[in-house]
């Protein structure tokens, strides 16, 4: 049921993208996802919409909570052609706050990528304590 509704969305967003509507979707969008890393494991994932990345550039936040300060994380994004764009690696030039981490990150109009469903893939050393990697994708439309 949430697979068929996520299909009828993404058909929308892909006639009003590409259509006579395309006008429906210049203002402020986001998408969001939580990866969550259960205890003990070292790979996680979600799920985000892609609105138009040939008409949009992305502004990416990443708010990680209560991973070991001493650990690394590979964060991902995994277009529906497959393409794999590199969004996180290290936490340098993050804030933190605590236990508490915050990147900015930003990728450019993707003029090869498609409008639908997109993987955020996360790994990490294998550790004892959860994790939650919140991930908002802010969709701005190319000269804003």
């Amino acid at each position: 049921m949430r697979r068929t509704g996520l299909a009828l969305l993404v058909g929308f967003l892909s006639g009003a993208c590409a259509g006579p509507n395309a006008g429906l979707l210049m203002g402020d969008l986001s998408s969001t996802t939580q990866v969550w890393f259960e205890e003990g494991s070292s790979e996680a994932s979600g799920h985000l919409l892609a609105f138009d990345p040939t008409r949009h550039t992305m502004d990416i936040s990443i708010s990680i909570d209560t991973l070991d300060a001493a650990e690394d994380l590979d964060l991902v994004i995994v277009t529906e052609a497959g393409t794999r764009y590199q969004i996180l690696r290290s936490f340098h030039q993050c804030q933190i706050d605590g236990d508490r981490r915050r990147c900015e990150r930003w990728l450019p109009a993707l003029p090869a990528e498609t409008v639908g469903g997109w993987r955020v893939e996360a790994r990490r050393m294998a550790s004892d304590s959860t994790a939650a990697v919140d991930v908002v994708v802010k969709w701005k439309p190319v000269g804003s």
